[in-house]
Formats: C-alpha cells, structure tokens, sequence
C-alpha cells in the first residue's frame, strides 16, 4: 500500500521537526516541502537523498524550503544528478533561486545557473486551480491563505483510490474546507494547527478547528503543531489526531 511518512510534524518554532511530508508511492517518492530540519531528519529516518524523486514547495518559509540547498548539493556532488522541483506557480521559481543564489551561483564548476542544479515543473492554471501529472500521480494546487501578499498553496493528491488534501500553512479557512471537499471530497485531510495560542494570523489555532462540523473533524489528522500539543486530546474532540514525527500513514 502507498503511504505517507511523517517527516517531522511541528510548527516552525517548535523544537520538533518541520512539517515535511514523503509519499511514498509504488513508482515513485515525493517530498512535500523540506525545512530547515529536513536532511537531518531523512538521515535520522534511513532515507536514502537518492530515492527521493521530487520535491513539492506550497511556499516560501524556511521550515517549508530551508533543507533544499544543501539536499541539492548533496544530489548533484554525491550522487551527479539533479534535484526535481514541481512548484504550483511560475513565480515561486524565480522567488526560490532568488533565496538560494547568494550560495549557490558559486561552485568549482563556475557560475551555475538554476538549471545547473534543478528540474523544474510547474503546474498550469485550470479554472480556480493548478493542476500537473507527475510520475502517473495528478496533484492540484489550491491557494490558501497564509501570510498576507505570499503565494501559498494546499495540494490535492490521491493514494490507494483516496483523495487526500494537505492545507499547509493556512489561517481557519472553513470556506476553503468547504469548497475542497465539494468539489474533491477528500477522505482525509491533514491540517496544519496552532496549539500555543487561541487566535493566530496566520496559522489555524486548534480551538477553532474544533468549531468545524464533525463530519469534517472525523477527516482531519493534524500537523504543525507547537510544543504543548500533548495537553490537548484531538481523538476527544473528534479528530483523527495528532500525525506523529516519524509514523506513517495510509490513507
């Protein structure tokens, strides 16, 4: 069966890992974002760099791209080959080599250039989402809002015949939950949360995803959470629960 590894589960301020995530399908192996902790952590899990096929960027925060350069390094110096990208927009491409050429332009090789190190695929626009195939699997981009002004996306991918919706970072968006599962019907969704406080900007605090229906808490297995998650009891309260750094989930 095709799942999805945990690569870490905490919010960016946490001491736990970023929220990363590797599916892992029969034919091929995608990661979801890769922060700052992410080397670290697929070296502590026994993932070999070289296995991993392609990375997914829903936006530009270190704990969701921070791990991507010297991951890349690693690829092209150890293993002579290039890191593959699938970006849900044009401009993060441009955004992304803007926070990485600093470092990377130099190398013993000479001036390198984004192509030098990376594959790039992008989706295209269909309608109010962006849609590409990759390897067999279909991925829709929904926008979510995260930080005012910055692309962010959720995807929308399926595994073992089910629809699954990974939000990302986004604010308490009930009418994004409610377009997304009239249009998908996703069985599992996997929602980033904030537990440290009740109310947040930018992230979607826990005591206002437990004001959703139960029909869509049932659905929901939570991620990006903070430090103090264990004095919260998520099954109590109708979700799923807590995904754990390091488990692994089939949908």
């Amino acid at each position: 069966m095709d799942s999805i590894l945990f690569i870490g589960t905490g919010s960016g301020f946490s001491s736990l890992p970023n929220t990363n995530l590797l599916l892992n399908f029969k034919n091929v192996r995608i990661l979801i974002d890769f922060g700052f902790t992410g080397l670290h952590q697929i070296k502590k899990l026994r993932i070999n760099p070289s296995s991993i096929d392609a990375i997914i960027i829903t936006h530009m925060h270190s704990d969701h791209i921070g791990g991507i350069e010297m991951l890349t390094y690693l690829l092209k110096f150890k293993y002579h080959r290039k890191n593959t990208l699938i970006l849900p927009h044009f401009e993060l491409k441009f955004m992304l080599w803007d926070a990485l050429k600093g470092s990377m332009k130099y190398s013993h090789e000479g001036v390198m250039k984004m192509s030098d190190y990376f594959n790039v695929f992008i989706a295209e626009k269909n309608s109010a989402y962006r849609t590409i195939l990759f390897k067999g699997h279909k991925f829709t981009f929904v926008k979510t809002q995260h930080v005012p002004g910055m692309l962010s996306f959720g995807v929308i991918f399926s595994m073992n015949g089910k629809r699954v919706f990974y939000t990302s970072d986004t604010v308490f968006d009930p009418a994004l939950l409610f377009n997304v599962n009239r249009r998908f019907a996703p069985s599992l969704i996997i929602h980033d949360t904030k537990t440290n406080n009740n109310e947040d900007d930018v992230h979607a605090p826990y005591k206002q995803l437990m004001s959703l229906p139960e029909k869509t808490k049932s659905k929901m297995l939570l991620v990006h959470y903070d430090d103090n998650f264990e004095k919260f009891t998520p099954k109590e309260d109708g979700f799923i629960g807590f995904a754990k750094t390091g488990e692994s989930y089939t949908p």
